[in-house]
Formats: structure tokens, sequence, C-alpha cells
């Protein structure tokens, strides 16, 4: 994909947009939060954004392609935070291991709960 300055205005604009819409939605609980009582009818906040400004940043961003057995898996590293997206090869055997060790815990408590 090849970014133009349109097409980066656009990716912006849909940034402000999203930002916006998750800010409302924040400061809509808070102001739910300071309600008194358990219920609140016809709640209005009005956020009023003034100055607003953006940064480009640049991150480093790890890329991962990786083959296991006949599947190929993707993964991507943010550099910043160290958050990993992506899909990774689950093992049944582990899955079954754990599955029986979790129903092994509870037998054992339900004995040791009735004596």
């Amino acid at each position: 994909m090849r970014v133009t300055e349109n097409s980066t205005y656009g990716v912006v604009r849909d940034s402000i947009q999203r930002s916006r819409e998750r800010m409302d939605s924040y400061l809509h609980q808070l102001c739910a939060g300071q309600v008194p009582g358990d219920t609140y009818r016809n709640l209005n906040v009005s956020p009023h954004y003034a100055d607003q400004t953006f940064k480009h940043i640049l991150v480093p961003v790890w890329l991962l392609t990786f083959t296991y057995g006949a599947s190929v898996y993707q993964a991507v590293v943010n550099g910043y935070t160290g958050r990993i997206a992506g899909r990774y090869p689950k093992s049944w055997v582990e899955i079954l291991l754990l599955v029986l060790f979790i129903l092994c815990a509870i037998g054992i408590a339900v004995l040791v709960s009735q004596r």
C-alpha cells in the first residue's frame, strides 16, 4: 500500500474520530459515576475539544512469519509497548493435559471438602 498525503490525512481524520468517540464514552462513564443513586435518566455530556494537534511518531514494529507443520502463522510485535498480536500453534496434548489437571484439582477439592 502506498501512503500518500491524502491517505495519511484520511487515516489521521479517522483516528481523531475514533479517539473522540472513546474519550466521549469515557467521559460519559466518569460523569455517570458521579451521579448519586443507582440509576439516572437523560444524562447529557457535551465535551468541547480545542487546540487539537497531532504529531507523527515512529515506533519499531517487528513482523514475523513462520511455518509450523502445514500451517503458516504471522505475528506482529509493537516495539514500543511490547504487545504481540497474531496466531500461534496450539498443542492439543498440552490442552488435554491442562483440562485433566483442572479436573483432578476439582476432584481433589470435592473429596477434601466432603471429609
